[in-house]
């Protein structure tokens, strides 16, 4: 998906929960764990998108994207961004709220010896 389909997506199945019937459908939770994924792979651009988020998603969009850039630091050097991990920690404080710090506080501990 590009980054509007992602943002579609996750407007779309914001507050929606996994449902079996005849056809299996995805909600919320299940497409944060694939933003989490994703952004395992491409940290940079899912960092990126962050930015573009509205603030009235859900925090478990925001918190997908802080543990795939924690993971993604964490497991391969290249993908450590000082610069990128900071401007996603500025934007997911910025929440009303401030619903991600736990998820803020993981990230920190996980690139601690990198940062």
């Amino acid at each position: 998906m590009n980054d509007d389909q992602w943002l579609g997506a996750m407007l779309k199945y914001r507050g929606k929960e996994f449902r079996y019937s005849d056809s299996l459908e995805g909600g919320e939770l299940e497409l944060a764990r694939s933003l989490e994924q994703r952004t395992t792979e491409c940290p940079k651009r899912f960092a990126a998108l962050a930015e573009r988020m509205p603030d009235d998603l859900p925090a478990n969009y925001f918190d997908s994207i802080l543990r795939g850039v924690a993971e993604s630091g964490h497991a391969d050097a290249s993908f450590r961004d000082q610069e990128m991990a900071t401007i996603l920690i500025r934007r997911a404080h910025s929440l009303p709220s401030r619903p991600c710090g736990r998820t803020i506080g993981w990230l920190i501990q996980r690139w601690e010896k990198i940062i």
